[in-house]
């Protein structure tokens, strides 16, 4: 993914504001002001707010979750290691 023209990807943070029923979304980098509906994000890359790796923003994302994150990010399963050996060891103990 390419930056923008500030030089950084965007990482994006729900914002809260009373009486407005549209959710917007705010880049968290400090010197960026960039806010976007969340209907306009749906489709476009954006960087995870935690591991900082490019994904694609879903409908699911922009309802349901505060900070954007790719789904290896979740809540709901473990992250897999990097390390293949510790990946087969794992599944072994698991057979046994």
């Amino acid at each position: 993914m390419e930056p923008n023209s500030n030089g950084h990807i965007h990482k994006f943070k729900r914002i809260l504001k009373k009486g407005k029923k549209t959710s917007e979304f705010g880049c968290t980098h400090p010197h960026c002001s960039f806010t976007r509906q969340a209907d306009y994000l749906v489709g476009k890359a954006a960087a995870c707010g935690y591991c900082e790796k490019e994904f694609i923003i879903s409908r699911f994302d922009v309802n349901r979750h505060g900070i954007l994150h790719c789904k290896s990010c979740g809540k709901g399963k473990k992250k897999p290691t990097d390390n293949l050996e510790a990946n087969i060891e794992q599944m072994l103990k698991g057979v046994v």
